[in-house]
């Protein structure tokens, strides 16, 4: 209990409690961004809707901070770049360490978005694929998946090259 001066009288009007500490607004857009948030996922996957790259990776966090660490050669990925909207592209390419940070960060919210190309999605996937320090990031469905796609490919190529080696009876 507070200690009194002597001869004062006990407040019978009630103090107000502070305010109790809530975690920040998943509506706030951007807010992880500013490190405030411990749940960065979550509050992307509730801002944003289907979290694509936590399907695609085996921890996207991580897998971002791997392809920025592959900056350079990223950035020079004439099929992707032009598939990037300008203003996260700006960031990407930019000489300052932390604009490029956020570069990378807005590239992972933009794929997350429905609108995002499923063509730049791809690429982003077939990139970490190509990249033997990346493969590991993704998860074991998106290798299969993808597996499976380059079988396919494979084998139509094979049948297209096949067929046009063999002479046609007249």
């Amino acid at each position: 209990m507070h200690s009194m001066l002597p001869g004062a009288q006990p407040s019978l009007t009630p103090q107000p409690s502070p305010p109790p500490s809530r975690p920040p607004s998943p509506y706030r857009p951007n807010h992880w961004l500013d490190n405030s948030c411990s749940c960065c996922c979550q509050c992307r996957q509730r801002w944003l809707g289907s979290c694509w790259t936590e399907e695609t990776f085996t921890n996207s966090d991580e897998a971002e901070a791997a392809l920025c660490e592959d900056r350079s050669a990223f950035v020079r990925c004439n099929d992707i770049m032009p598939l990037i909207p300008g203003h996260i592209k700006k960031c990407m390419i930019h000489s300052d360490a932390i604009a490029q940070i956020r570069g990378f960060q807005d590239l992972f919210i933009y794929l997350n978005k429905d609108s995002s190309p499923i063509q730049l999605r791809q690429l982003v996937k077939v990139y970490f694929i190509d990249r033997p320090p990346l493969r590991g990031y993704l998860s074991q469905l998106t290798l299969s998946l993808l597996l499976s796609v380059i079988i396919l490919v494979d084998i139509r190529s094979c049948r297209t090259s096949h067929s046009s080696t063999i002479p046609r009876s007249r």
